[in-house]
């Protein structure tokens, strides 16, 4: 690290090729505090983007209530449908042996494969 720093000042200087005028900084501070503005703040104009991000806000919260309308609507309606359906199987009576082959049929199961079941026990 030193031979960097020591490379770098033989290679720039010492010089500093930068001059701060005589006395300014003994009256830096008066000046400073001179050209502040006089009064206390200012108020701001909201700027045009601001007035797109309101109406961007507003679209989404319309379309939050929309969605939640929306899936409201959907899951009773699907209710509805749901219970109606238990309504018309509770009116369809069924013996055992045609559930049994209804529950074969759609697992796709023969009586040799449900003989094979039945010895494994």
């Amino acid at each position: 690290m030193a031979n960097l720093q020591q490379h770098i000042k033989d290679k720039a200087g010492t010089r500093t090729p930068f001059m701060v005028p005589e006395g300014y900084f003994d009256s830096f501070t008066q000046n400073f505090i001179k050209n502040l503005p006089t009064h206390e703040s200012e108020q701001c104009d909201i700027p045009h983007s601001s007035s797109f991000i309101l109406h961007l806000k507003r679209f989404a919260l319309a379309a939050c209530a929309l969605v939640a309308i929306f899936s409201v609507s959907a899951y009773l309606v699907n209710f509805n449908s749901s219970s109606a359906n238990a309504a018309t199987m509770s009116q369809y009576s069924m013996s055992e042996d045609d559930y049994i082959d209804l529950v074969a049929d759609y697992a796709m199961i023969d009586n040799s494969d449900i003989y094979a079941y039945l010895s494994e026990e």
